[in-house]
Formats: C-alpha cells, structure tokens, sequence
C-alpha cells in the first residue's frame, strides 16, 4: 500500500447527468461504496454534475467517435441509443472532431 492518503471528500451523483436513465443494481453499489468510505473516515456528501450545452455537445462528438474503434460489428443489433451516438458521429467531420476536443480541453 502506499501513503495514506488522508481523509478524502468523495461526491456521489444521486441523479445521473442529462436526464439518463439508472440501473438499481449500480445505484445500490454506489450506496454501499459511499458508505464503506464514510466507515472508513472519509467525508462523502451528495454531488451534482453541471454541465454547460457547449460541453455535452463536443463530449458527445468525441466519445461517440469512439465508436469508430468497433470495426466488426453488426450496428443493426446495439442498444438504440448506441446507434444513435454512431449515427451521429458519422454526420461530423474531422475539423468539428478536432475542434471539439480541443473545447474539451478548454472547458476542463
């Protein structure tokens, strides 16, 4: 193990960001995560994730183009909003790609 690390602030989404949709299963993990780190001396406290239009719309360009990777795959059978996101980073070109991830950058 390495240097403690101290007491750590953790914040936890209680509400997905943009409106998604939340598994039980994972909300539960994250509860009883939150409250293994509060036993173990760490504050925890309930978080949001603000995010700014500019932002969600160049972090959509650049993770749906990720999907550029996944060359063998039949796109009739992912999740709708899986093609939706390659649907969309099929009608970007490279200067938007790049200009986007360089909006990233800046707004991190």
């Amino acid at each position: 193990m390495g240097p403690d690390p101290g007491v750590l602030r953790v914040g936890v989404l209680e509400e997905p960001p943009l409106g998604l949709g939340r598994d039980d299963a994972c909300r539960e993990a994250v509860q009883l995560a939150a409250r293994t780190l509060e036993a173990l001396g760490h504050h925890v406290a309930p978080a949001q994730m603000e995010l700014a239009p500019d932002t969600v719309v160049a972090l959509l360009n650049v993770t749906n183009a990720g999907l550029a990777d996944y060359v063998d795959i039949d796109w009739e059978r992912p999740e709708p909003h899986i093609q939706a996101g390659r649907a969309a980073a099929q009608a970007i070109d490279s200067l938007l790609y790049v200009r986007s991830v360089h909006d990233l950058q800046r707004f991190s």
